[in-house]
């Protein structure tokens, strides 16, 4: 078999050696590096000393000084600097290649988890809060923490989120980055913060115990990571839950099954490591090889900071403006959410909103406003109005802190894409609220494009209950306004209303961004602001309606069909076909124009030239997106909702559906659903083949079905 680390024997190649992995350090140099770290930064020994294994050749970091209790070692003053731009102290040392791991609360992936504030939550996969840890001295100090422990069955859920989270978030690469690193290394420091994981599990007594195990989540670089702990033969489970004691070389009765203490389990794998390298019989010899370009690596890790009473939240901005100014492709969703974030965060140090109102807002913690009895839906309709406060404020002086958060111009000078950007923030972050996320393009269109320029605000919104009450006429300025900040996200979470992505030219020009949607997603979508004047055009339906979808919000169910008469009818679901059709679009009729005097041109017909092939080939290919965008879906839609009056209808007289269904009737429903179902499978074929040649469209099974009906009947 041949390695990778074989492949290059030149040294002036850039080879491996003949041996990368060093191996452990042997005591008492990792616990007089501990000590020292300690003693630098105020990090307690439970950190410094989980930490100290990771590090390769920590003697080198050291010098000795005679202390107040005779000769002590100290850090060496070039080991920790200050980051001047965020404020944090940064070590630099050369770790072993498995030290760091990806981390849940990377911004990248925030969707993928569940917020506090969305109804219903689901708790394995809510992310716990991260607090600031303690230090020696009883106060802040550089590392993370959580609030509470976090059960060990939920912890192993969201590690299991996040890793799916990564790969869908690394597909927008275009190499496989854990084969890139294999053969070329890591070019790439990454940046990790100290994070003390407390695990509450079972004690083996019947009762619970909590254990507190050190993880290096990756601030940056959390694909990196997870691609070296991958050609280590490792993962996060690993370093959370324990690494096999056969993979350390480890005899029985030595150590634990599972050994998840980094003291041991480190020094371990990094000598089993060194061996197999150059042992064919050793069971990590294939690994060794596959690692070898990674088996040390340079790494920057957060150990103090500026504003250690606020670290959890600073320790982040490396992260954030990674992600707010992409150097991938990340998607919109959490782009915006990233700078709703930056937001806040400024926010909380201006001394605007507390911390636990910032977490709330955030997604990141819980309500601290909550009123006692207070419905699901009245709660995120206070926090929905929040955030539109928050981004779009009152006060003078928060709406220039905004802009420099944002990187926006002067007032004066905000256009179109300042405001619509502020609103996908928000809604991006309302999002994480409902049962289901939409585009943050939602709300596109719906502001002035000089809201922000004259000075405008959304700091004094009604409350849902307040606008949509019972009692008195509502005016058209007042629904308008509920609807552009709140309803038209409770018809989105529906998927009633999706976001406009204009016209399929518009889609496919190259300089338009896709944030992540597929050829399938960009398809014409009615105007929201269509929508929106269609429902202003029936105010009372509108009315009934918006309470149809909180009620159905609040239980968990899909929305009723309301009449004219804004009544509910019950067996019936408010889909997108539906309300295409009973909010229809607007028709304007053209005023016509002014006689005038006749014109002395010739007004002889001309006739008409053979069109082109160019023509035919528009002419066609539009009016086969016209069948399959709009036709299909349209006679598919017909077809769902007669199946669903047939199911109301039996329930009505209590007959099953199909009450005595004769074996002709159930036998030609079969064959037309077959057919049906096979013409679109021929048909998705056919469509990937037509981007890069011709294709052949076999017979219709549709056609044959309607052939042989047709035969049927006339015999």
């Amino acid at each position: 078999m041949t390695h990778t680390a074989d492949i290059q024997q030149d040294p002036a190649d850039g080879a491996v050696p003949d041996n990368p992995f060093p191996g452990s350090d042997k005591d008492p140099w990792p616990m007089n590096f501990s000590a020292a770290l300690s003693r630098a930064t105020g990090l307690p020994r439970e950190i410094t000393d989980g930490l100290a294994p990771y590090v390769v050749r920590p003697k080198d970091l050291l010098t000795r000084h005679k202390g107040q209790e005779g000769l002590e070692y100290r850090l060496k003053p070039e080991v920790i600097k200050r980051d001047p731009g965020t404020g944090l102290d940064i070590m630099d040392v050369v770790m072993h290649g498995f030290a760091g791991s990806p981390g849940e609360h990377n911004e990248r992936i925030r969707g993928a988890f569940h917020s506090p504030a969305r109804h219903p939550v689901d708790p394995t996969k809510m992310l716990p809060r991260l607090v600031t840890g303690k230090g020696v001295d009883g106060l802040p100090a550089a590392f993370l923490t959580t609030e509470q422990p976090v059960p060990g069955t939920r912890l192993s859920e969201l590690i299991s989120t996040m890793n799916s989270a990564l790969d869908s978030a690394d597909g927008f690469r275009n190499y496989r980055l854990q084969d890139d690193m294999a053969i070329y290394g890591q070019n790439e420091t990454t940046l990790h913060a100290l994070l003390l994981r407390t695990i509450a599990e079972p004690d083996g007594f019947g009762g619970s115990r909590v254990r507190r195990v050190l993880d290096l989540p990756a601030i940056k670089g959390a694909n990196r990571s997870r691609a070296r702990l991958k050609l280590h033969g490792l993962s996060v489970k690993d370093i959370v839950f324990g690494v096999d004691r056969f993979d350390l070389v480890l005899a029985e009765g030595e150590a634990p099954a599972k050994v998840a203490d980094p003291a041991v389990w480190v020094p371990a794998f990094a000598d089993a490591l060194r061996a197999a390298y150059g042992d064919p019989r050793h069971r990590l010899h294939e690994r060794a090889h596959a690692a070898a370009r990674i088996a040390t690596i340079r790494m920057q890790i957060i150990v103090g900071s500026s504003t250690p009473d606020d670290f959890h939240n600073v320790v982040f901005e490396p992260n954030r403006a990674d992600h707010r100014r992409p150097p991938l492709g990340y998607t919109l969703v959490e782009k915006t959410a990233s700078d709703l974030r930056a937001v806040l965060r400024d926010a909380r140090k201006q001394g605007l909103i507390t911390e636990e109102e910032r977490a709330w807002l955030a997604s990141e913690g819980p309500d601290p406003h909550r009123v006692p009895d207070e419905d699901a839906i009245t709660a995120r309709d206070r926090r929905d109005r929040a955030l539109f406060a928050v981004v779009f404020p009152r006060d003078p002086e928060r709406a220039k802190a905004i802009r420099r958060v944002l990187g926006e111009p002067a007032r004066t000078s905000t256009s179109k894409d300042h405001v619509w950007h502020r609103l996908r923030m928000v809604s991006s972050a309302v999002g994480e609220g409902y049962r289901f996320r939409w585009n943050p393009r939602v709300l596109d269109g719906l502001i002035s494009s000089t809201f922000i320029k004259n000075g405008e605000h959304l700091a004094d919104e009604p409350a849902w209950t307040e606008v949509l009450g019972t009692g008195g006429e509502i005016t058209e300025q007042v629904l308008e306004k509920f609807l552009t900040t709140r309803g038209i996200h409770w018809l989105a979470e529906q998927q009633i209303l999706q976001a406009d992505r204009g016209s399929i030219g518009a889609q496919n020009g190259g300089a338009e961004e896709t944030d992540g949607e597929t050829l399938t997603d960009k398809r014409i979508r009615r105007s929201v602001v269509d929508a929106r004047r269609a429902l202003l055009r029936q105010p009372r339906r509108t009315i009934a309606l918006m309470h149809e979808l909180a009620r159905a919000s609040l239980n968990g169910d899909m929305p009723r069909q309301v009449n004219d008469d804004g009544v509910p009818v019950d067996g019936t679901r408010a889909d997108k076909y539906w309300f295409d059709n009973q909010f229809p679009r607007e028709t304007t009729k053209r005023t016509p124009k002014p006689t005038s005097e006749p014109s002395n041109t010739d007004s002889t017909p001309p006739h008409q030239p053979e069109p082109s092939a160019a023509e035919i080939y528009e002419a066609s290919r539009n009016a086969f997106y016209s069948a399959v965008t709009s036709v299909l879906p349209t006679a598919m839609a017909h077809v769902l909702t007669e199946a669903r009056e047939l199911l109301t209808a039996a329930h009505g007289a209590g007959r099953t559906p199909l009450h005595q269904v004769s074996e002709d009737e159930l036998r030609a429903l079969h064959k037309a659903l077959y057919a049906a179902q096979a013409d679109l499978r021929m048909l998705k074929s056919a469509v990937a083949d037509m981007q890069v040649g011709a294709t052949i469209i076999d017979a219709s099974e549709s056609e044959r079905f309607l052939t042989e009906a047709a035969d049927e009947d006339a015999a």
